[in-house]
């Protein structure tokens, strides 16, 4: 394409508040504002052209070059865009050479800052449009753990998911609207969380109880040994037969599979680390057996493997 004005990427911190004179300045000469409708909200006085970043953020941003040519463009981030934040998908669509960004304070760094703890030692784990097994990584670290939610990944889903997994003793605080007006901030137990109702903009902070013993959780890899899933005896593929069997299925990323049959589930749950944003489907009609699938598959934290309790199709 042609010469683009460089776009420029701003965070807004946790709010407008947080910007500097000179980024404000930015926004203010922007000609085009781009950005979630929440962040779009914070400037109704601004008569720019105002493009919202909805469900297909990387649709809208290949309009930007158009625009780019003749107008100044700023896209809006929240917190600081290079944070699991939308700068590197910006910088994707237009080209590094075509952007400029301008970090900001994270949602991490706010919440240390109210907790007055260190962050350099925290596991930082987004669930946000993630799945479990990102936490499931950071169990047996030594924490804090601060993680991103969304409305899949709730404050009370993830103590649930702690709770089974044996970690009643760990703190838990819900850090909610953070640099708003309605900023609430609430330590609590994972049992009081559980029940608890939060509003949608929130953060975790857990700190594990180091004298409780960490889960005894193996990671999810090829080859796992049989007395890491629950099945039952004799009814499991021998892990030399499933690296045979995963070999030969030559499976690639974003792919469907379908483990008929699946047992107590071993194939498709080690074929889940092959085919991420892929699925699986276990099959299996003994509801015992498909019972044991669903809980290896919750054991290891596998989001994308979905049981069937149903006899093999005949055909």
């Amino acid at each position: 394409g042609g010469a683009m004005i460089p776009v420029q990427v701003v965070g807004l911190g946790m709010s407008p508040e947080d910007l500097t004179p000179r980024v404000q300045e930015i926004i203010r000469e922007a000609q085009v504002l781009v950005g979630g409708r929440r962040l779009l909200d914070y400037f109704p006085e601004h008569r720019s052209m105002k493009i919202p970043l909805g469900k297909d953020p990387e649709g809208t941003l290949k309009q930007l070059p158009a625009l780019a040519a003749m107008k100044r463009v700023v896209v809006l981030a929240s917190g600081d865009p290079n944070f699991y934040g939308v700068g590197p998908l910006v910088v994707r669509v237009l080209g590094a050479e075509n952007v400029v960004i301008h970090p900001n304070l994270t949602a991490m760094q706010t919440a240390c800052a109210r907790l007055r703890i260190p962050w350099q030692d925290a596991v930082v784990v987004s669930l946000h449009g993630r799945s479990w097994e990102h936490l499931a990584a950071a169990l047996g670290q030594p924490g804090p753990w601060l993680i991103y939610t969304d409305p899949e990944h709730t404050p009370g889903e993830i103590a649930r998911f702690l709770l089974d997994r044996g970690l009643s003793a760990a703190r838990f605080c819900v850090l909610e609207d953070l640099g708003q007006a309605t900023e609430r901030i609430t330590w609590m137990s994972l049992a009081e969380a559980q029940e608890g109702e939060f509003s949608p903009l929130n953060l975790v902070v857990v700190v594990p109880d180091l004298d409780e013993a960490p889960p005894r959780r193996l990671r999810l890899h090829l080859g796992l040994p049989e007395a890491a899933l629950d099945h039952q005896a004799g009814l499991i593929t021998k892990a030399e037969v499933r690296a045979v069997v995963l070999a030969k299925l030559k499976l690639l990323p974003g792919q469907v599979l379908w483990d008929v049959g699946a047992g107590c589930g071993s194939v498709g749950l080690e074929a889940s680390l092959l085919i991420p944003g892929g699925k699986i489907f276990a099959v299996e009609r003994h509801p015992e057996r498909a019972a044991q699938i669903a809980a290896n598959r919750d054991h290891f934290g596998v989001d994308n493997l979905e049981v069937v309790c149903a006899p093999a199709p005949v055909g």
